[in-house]
């Protein structure tokens, strides 16, 4: 008697398992047929609709890309550009954003660099003005806050910044002889007077620049 109380409390068990089952599936939401999206791994897909057959190719119409437009790539930590050395998106290609901790959002952003000269000057974008600061993603420093108000850091280019730090506006900018390639940092001598220090270049081709007030 016990063995088949038992025997009919695990049927009851399972029906009602199954009938769970069932209803989450009938009331969960229907997602499109999809493969990939894990950043870490690479996945087949068998999906059909897009091939190489009817992948249409530049007619040569655009003159901004190449009739092999689609071997155009970049390798990491490198940004894609056309042929003739026109960046894939619009600027700024280098940016200096603060973040307010207090409310967790952006306070202000603001580009970094005036960019390359080869953009600027190309050919096919004569005639367009161009922002003063197109940005330069080359920077390899990081930025110094001082106290005084003043954000201090390398544009990626062979100048020097000081933003504000309350606007993000640029207040200020020095010429260097290299990019700088490591975070600025300050002092202040006996006689009370500050300096900003910052390295620039790497290997034989380098300098420590000073800057101070007159």
């Amino acid at each position: 008697m016990n063995r088949q109380l038992w025997v009919l409390v695990i049927l009851l068990a399972g029906s009602l398992s199954l009938l769970a089952t069932q209803e989450d599936k009938s009331s969960r939401q229907v997602e499109w047929l999809y493969y990939g999206g894990d950043p870490g791994g690479t996945r087949y897909s068998p999906l059909t609709d897009i091939t190489a057959q009817n992948v249409a190719k530049n007619d040569g119409s655009d003159p901004l890309v190449a009739v092999n437009y689609s071997n155009v790539f970049a390798r990491g930590g490198e940004s894609a550009s056309l042929p003739g050395g026109l960046p894939l998106v619009s600027p700024p290609y280098a940016a200096l954003t603060a973040i307010d901790l207090n409310k967790g959002e952006i306070a202000w952003k603001v580009p970094l660099g005036e960019g390359s000269p080869a953009v600027r000057n190309h050919p096919l974008l004569k005639g367009i003005t161009l922002p003063d600061r197109l940005g330069s993603p080359n920077n390899l420093g990081g930025a110094m806050v001082t106290r005084g108000g003043l954000v201090f850091i390398g544009g990626g280019d062979r100048y020097f910044y000081a933003f504000d730090k309350k606007t993000g506006q640029e207040v200020w900018r020095g010429k260097i002889p290299y990019a700088t390639t490591a975070v600025p940092m300050t002092y202040r001598t006996r006689s009370g007077r500050q300096f900003i220090v910052v390295a620039t270049g790497t290997g034989a081709d380098n300098a420590l620049v000073a800057f101070a007030l007159r």
